[in-house]
């Protein structure tokens, strides 16, 4: 299930402070200097997560693991918020796909440079604990789920990252099976295969 992500207090980017003080990367993300920072910032969250953050899937090996913007850090949007901490998880590529969410803003009232002080329209992995907003329903094949609480956030993040669709309701419940085989008995060739063809399903 999806789980609440403990932030890391060791993620540090100390050395890189004049750098994010000057703000010479505004909107530029993607550039060659900055390949650094983004290397150490994904190793420290690598070390702190085991999965993704939207959709509480397993990674599938370490290309599946990019480094994610809560609040999208495009200059429409919130660039000034690029090196949040705070702001910075590792998703699944399904999940980081920009088709999903990259011009999908997730603030409803943005606070210009304090970043705690956003009210934000997704459950937020560091901020809110899923348990409070998700419902969950085992039904051997599937887990299924639900708004709880009538949580407006848990809704819209169902919406964008289609946590209810079928195939990722399959990809949890093969997941809850595996866990269960492995705790009662060996599994056989057949279901590794099985869970195996579940879970590559992510990738369609």
């Amino acid at each position: 299930m999806i789980k609440h992500i403990q932030f890391n207090t060791k993620l540090s980017v100390s050395k890189y402070r004049r750098l994010i003080r000057e703000k010479p990367w505004l909107g530029k993300w993607d550039e060659a200097s900055l390949k650094d920072i983004k290397d150490d910032i994904k190793a420290q969250l690598v070390s702190n997560q085991d999965c993704c953050a939207y959709c509480g899937l397993p990674f599938k090996g370490n290309k599946d693991k990019q480094i994610e913007h809560i609040a999208p850090k495009a200059k429409y949007r919130y660039p000034q918020f690029t090196f949040t901490l705070e702001n910075l998880v590792l998703s699944c590529m399904y999940c980081n796909d920009l088709i999903v969410k990259g011009t999908k803003d997730t603030i409803i009232a943005p606070s210009s440079n304090q970043y705690r002080k956003c009210d934000f329209s997704i459950v937020h992995p560091y901020f809110d604990d899923p348990e409070d907003h998700y419902d969950w329903t085992d039904n051997t094949i599937e887990v299924l789920i639900q708004v709880k609480n009538n949580s407006l956030k848990a809704l819209n993040s169902i919406k964008m990252f289609d946590l209810d669709s079928q195939y990722m309701s399959e990809l949890r419940g093969a997941i809850t099976i595996r866990k269960k085989l492995k705790n009662e008995m060996p599994l056989t060739n057949d279901d590794e295969i099985l869970i195996t063809k579940v879970l590559n399903y992510k990738t369609i």
